[in-house]
């Protein structure tokens, strides 16, 4: 049994209910890849009913919901999303948190955002 304290205790997004996995038992770039067979792709601007962006994905797959200003939650599962990564393409230096995002905005398809985070070492 995982205790309560190392699992999300928030609900399953939209699509079939996952249950929570321990945090820190899954790479960010599987769980965006898996996370994007759930749901269509949507970017963070524009809102889809049933829709994940790429951080949506992972969080989805891990069991942990990406709200409007609510995504602490998800750097519980994903503490790297911190990290400070160098300039990728036409994005500039500043945290994976902000590179996925700048990607997923900026058009990439979630498998070419999970690359390039693997790419990265996540």
């Amino acid at each position: 049994m995982i205790p309560q304290e190392l699992t999300s205790s928030v609900e399953a997004g939209p699509g079939p209910a996952i249950a929570p996995l321990p945090f820190g038992t899954v790479r960010l770039s599987h769980a965006i890849r898996e996370g994007a067979k759930l749901a269509n792709q949507s970017p963070w601007d524009r809102k889809h009913v049933g829709a994940t962006c790429s951080l949506g994905a992972a969080g989805q797959y891990v069991g942990c919901t990406v709200e409007t200003g609510g995504d602490e939650r998800l750097l519980d599962h994903f503490p790297e999303l911190r990290t400070e990564v160098p300039a990728h393409e036409e994005f500039g230096p500043g945290t994976l948190k902000l590179l996925v995002c700048s990607l997923n905005n900026g058009g990439r398809t979630r498998e070419t955002i999970a690359d390039i985070v693997e790419d990265l070492g996540f």
